[in-house]
């Protein structure tokens, strides 16, 4: 239930921040990492290793990929998590072939 509680205030501080930013009229895109419900002269960002599910809710807006990991934090007890370098040039060529533009 906390957790729940903690997601909400979450949200809406991500929504009164989101609207803050609109607000300012400057002209310059806004962007924030994988949040699937800015509003639309926002752009939300795909992080993580295989961007080939990632799409924009509006056409309009270009599909940007931010962090393309290599690797990530180890937990414990667990193989390290990193990928080869034939696998990072694979899901990114796949990324631009599916119209990712950044």
């Amino acid at each position: 239930m906390l957790l729940l509680i903690l997601e909400m205030i979450q949200n809406l501080i991500l929504i009164a921040m989101l609207s803050f930013a609109e607000s300012l009229n400057i002209c310059v895109p806004w962007i924030i990492c994988q949040q699937d419900d800015t509003p639309e002269p926002i752009i939300h960002t795909y992080n993580g290793y295989y961007g080939d599910q990632f799409n924009q809710s509006s056409k309009t807006i270009p599909e940007i990929w931010t962090k393309n990991w290599t690797g990530w934090f180890k937990e414990w007890g667990s193989l390290d998590p990193h990928r080869i370098a034939e696998d990072v040039a694979f899901v990114v060529a796949y990324f631009f072939q599916l119209e990712g533009t950044l």
